[in-house]
C-alpha cells in the first residue's frame, strides 16, 4: 500500500509539471499571436487554460497554435475555422474519448488494488494457520472473497492458494535452521570481507606512503627548479632594468638633441622670416613709393590733360566730377598688366568728351556722326541739375558717358559706315593700331540696315543724348533667353520709380561704345604708350556675345545642305581683329548677355 501511494504521488507531480510546461508554452504562443487573434479567441484560450484540462488536451491546443503561427496566410486558417470553435471541438472530443493516460492510470489502479487485496489475504491466511481461531478464519475468508471480487477468481483458485500457503507454513517451520545456516554463511562472508578489507587497507597505506615519498621527491625537485627559475628571473629582471635605464638615458639624450635641433631650426626659421619680413617690407615700401610716384605722375599728366581738376581750380559747368567712383577702366588695365585702384576720383568734361569723339569718328571717316555732334557745346554746358545728378549717379557706379547722335542720324548710317566703327587694339608687340576689319553677317540684318528699317532705332531719342553704360568685359543678364532678358529689364524699370529708365544697347550704340572705349583707355591710362602692355575691345575674352534684344527675331537658314529657318536675334562681339555683327539662336547661351545703359537727352 505504501509503495503504491508513493508511486501515485510521483506520477501526479510529473503530470502537473508537464501540464504547467504546456500552459507556459500556450501563453508564449498566444502572446506572439495577439495581433492576429481576435479578443474573443484570446478569452476562449484563457478560459480553456483556467479549467483543469488534461495534458493531451493542452498538447492538442499547442499543436493548433503552432499551425496558426507558422501559416503562410493566418487569416485563411481562421476564416475556415475560428480558434474558438477549435477549442470547443477539443473539449467535445475529450468528453467522448477517454485519454490514453487516464486509461493507463485506471489500469494501474486495478493492478495496485489486486496486489493490495492479495497481500491482505496472505497476511490473514498466515495468521489463521498459526492461530486457527474462528475470528482469524472469518478474516481470511473475507479477504479471500475480496480478492475473488477484485481479480474475478474462483473457489478452486482459493484452495490452490490455501495449499500454497500451507507449503509456505511448512517451510516456515524449517526457518530457524535456514536462518542459522544463513547467519553462519553471513559470518563467513563478513570474515572474508574483514580480511579483504585489512588487505586493502594495508595496500592503501603502502600506496599512500609511496605517494608521500614521491610527493616529497617531486616537491624537492620543484623547489630546486623554482630556485633556478627565480635566480634566472632575478638576473633577467636586473638585465631588463639595466636595458630600461640605458634606453631612458638614450631617450633623454635623443629628446635633448631634438630639442636643441628644434630650437636651432626655429631660430634659423625666425631669422629667415625676419629677413623675409624686412625684405617684403622693403619691397612693399618700394612698391608703395613707386606706385605713389606713378600715381602722382599720372595725376599730374591727367591734370595737365584736363582729365582731373587742378588744385584750387574751379570746374567749368560742363565738367562732371565724382570723388569716389568705381573705376570703369580697371578691367582693361588689369588685362594690360597695370594695377589701378578700384575706386578713384573721376572727372568728365562733356564738351571735351564730345570733341574727343568727333576726332575719333573723323579719323574713321564717319562724317555724318561727326556733323551730328558739332555744335553741342552750349547744350552740354547748360544741362539741368537733374540731368547732372543722373550722370553723376551712373558714373559713381562705373559707367562712362558717350555722346550719341539722334535717331535720324543712326537710321541713315549705311552698311559701309557700320563697317568703319573699328576699335583700336594693342597687342604684346606694343603697337597700337585700328582693327583691320568689321563685317555684318546675315542677309536679313543687312537688308534692315540698307532699307533703314525703323525697328533698328525703335527706342532711340530724336535728339542727341548722352549714353551711360558700364564697359565690363562680359555683358549682364547672361544664361537667359531673349524673352527672359526683356522681362527682366521691364521688371527693373518697374522698381525704378521716379528714376531714369534702363535700356538694352542697340547695334549703333554697341559700335560707338567699342570705338570710343578703346580711345578712352589710351587717353585715360596716363602712361606712355610703351608702358601699357596690351588692351583689347570689349567682348574679346572667349566666345562672348552682346544681344540686341530691342531688335525683332530674324529668320536664319539652318545650315549648309539643310532646308528651313530658325528664329534668331542679332548679336555683336569682337572677333579676330575686328567687330562682328551676326545672329544667334533664341535659346539660352552661356555667353549671350545684354549691355544695359541709361540715356540723358542733351
Amino acid at each position: 500500500m505504501t509503495t503504491f501511494n508513493g508511486g501515485e504521488s510521483m506520477i501526479e507531480i510529473k503530470k502537473e509539471n508537464q501540464i504547467e510546461k504546456l500552459r507556459a508554452e500556450i501563453a508564449l504562443r498566444i502572446n506572439g499571436l495577439k495581433r492576429t487573434l481576435s479578443e474573443e479567441d484570446i478569452r476562449a484560450v484563457d478560459n480553456f487554460m483556467e479549467d483543469r484540462k488534461s495534458a493531451a488536451e493542452l498538447k492538442c491546443l499547442v499543436n493548433l497554435l503552432e499551425k496558426i503561427s507558422v501559416a503562410v496566410d493566418i487569416y485563411e486558417i481562421i476564416r475556415k475555422e475560428s480558434l474558438l470553435s477549435m477549442i470547443k471541438r477539443i473539449e467535445k472530443e475529450a468528453e467522448e474519448l477517454e485519454p490514453e493516460e487516464m486509461k493507463e492510470k485506471k489500469i494501474n489502479l486495478e493492478v495496485e488494488e489486486a496486489n493490495e487485496s492479495s497481500l491482505e489475504f496472505i497476511e490473514a491466511a498466515k495468521k489463521y494457520i498459526h492461530e486457527p481461531t474462528a475470528a482469524n478464519k472469518n478474516k481470511a475468508d473475507n479477504s479471500w472473497r475480496h480478492f475473488i471480487v477484485v481479480t474475478g477468481g474462483s473457489r478452486d483458485l482459493m484452495e490452490r492458494k490455501v495449499r500454497f500457503l500451507e507449503r509456505e507454513a511448512a517451510r516456515e517451520k524449517r526457518m530457524p535452521e535456514l536462518i542459522e545456516q544463513s547467519v553462519q554463511a553471513m559470518r563467513e562472508r563478513e570474515e572474508q570481507g574483514r580480511l579483504e578489507m585489512e588487505r586493502m587497507e594495508r595496500e592503501e597505506q603502502e600506496r599512500l606512503e609511496a605517494e608521500r615519498v614521491e610527493a616529497e621527491r617531486r616537491a624537492e625537485q620543484e623547489r630546486l627548479e623554482r630556485e633556478v627559475i627565480e635566480t634566472a628571473e632575478r638576473e633577467r629582471i636586473a638585465l631588463v632594468e639595466e636595458e630600461r635605464r640605458q634606453r631612458e638615458q638614450e631617450e633623454r639624450e635623443r629628446v635633448e638633441r631634438e630639442q636643441r635641433e628644434r630650437e636651432e631650426k626655429e631660430r634659423r626659421s625666425r631669422e629667415r622670416k625676419e629677413k623675409r619680413r624686412l625684405r617684403m617690407e622693403a619691397q612693399v615700401r618700394e612698391r608703395e613709393e613707386r606706385e605713389e610716384q606713378l600715381r602722382l605722375s599720372r595725376e599730374a599728366r591727367l591734370r595737365e590733360g584736363g582729365l582731373l581738376p587742378r588744385e584750387g581750380e574751379k570746374l567749368p559747368p560742363e565738367t562732371i566730377f565724382v570723388r569716389k567712383a568705381k573705376n570703369p577702366f580697371k578691367e582693361a588695365f588689369n588685362d594690360g598688366g597695370v594695377n589701378v585702384p578700384e575706386i578713384e576720383a573721376i572727372q568728365w568734361n562733356l564738351v571735351q568728351q564730345c570733341n574727343f569723339e568727333m576726332e575719333a569718328y573723323q579719323e574713321r571717316g564717319l562724317e555724318s556722326w561727326t556733323r551730328a555732334l558739332t555744335g553741342l557745346g552750349n547744350k552740354l554746358r547748360n544741362l539741368s541739375k537733374e540731368k547732372k545728378r543722373i550722370i553723376k549717379k551712373a558714373i559713381k557706379k562705373g559707367a562712362i558717358p558717350i555722346i550719341m547722335p539722334g535717331k535720324r542720324v543712326m537710321l541713315e548710317t549705311t552698311l559701309g559706315d557700320i563697317l568703319d566703327f573699328n576699335p583700336k587694339i594693342k597687342y604684346k608687340n606694343k603697337n597700337v593700331r585700328m582693327a583691320s576689319w568689321t563685317y555684318v553677317k546675315g542677309d536679313s540684318l543687312k537688308e534692315m540696315i540698307r532699307n533703314r528699317n525703323e525697328l533698328l532705332v525703335s527706342d532711340i531719342p530724336d535728339e542727341p543724348y548722352i549714353m551711360l553704360t558700364r564697359p565690363t568685359q562680359r555683358p549682364e543678364l547672361q544664361q537667359k533667353t531673349v524673352d527672359a532678358q526683356r522681362a527682366k529689364i521691364e521688371a527693373m524699370n518697374e522698381n525704378r520709380i521716379g528714376e531714369n529708365k534702363i535700356y538694352a544697347m542697340n547695334l549703333h550704340e554697341y559700335a560707338a561704345t567699342q570705338t570710343i572705349f578703346t580711345e578712352l583707355v589710351i587717353q585715360r591710362s596716363g602712361y606712355e604708350d610703351s608702358e601699357l602692355l596690351k588692351f583689347e575691345p570689349l567682348d574679346s575674352n572667349g566666345y562672348v556675345y552682346t544681344r540686341f534684344v530691342s531688335l525683332p527675331m530674324i529668320p536664319v537658314p539652318i545650315g549648309y545642305g539643310k532646308s528651313g529657318f530658325y528664329s534668331a536675334i542679332p548679336t555683336g562681339r569682337f572677333y579676330e581683329g575686328g567687330l562682328r555683327f551676326d545672329c544667334s539662336g533664341i535659346g539660352a547661351n552661356y555667353s549671350d548677355g545684354v549691355r544695359l545703359l541709361e540715356r540723358v537727352i542733351i
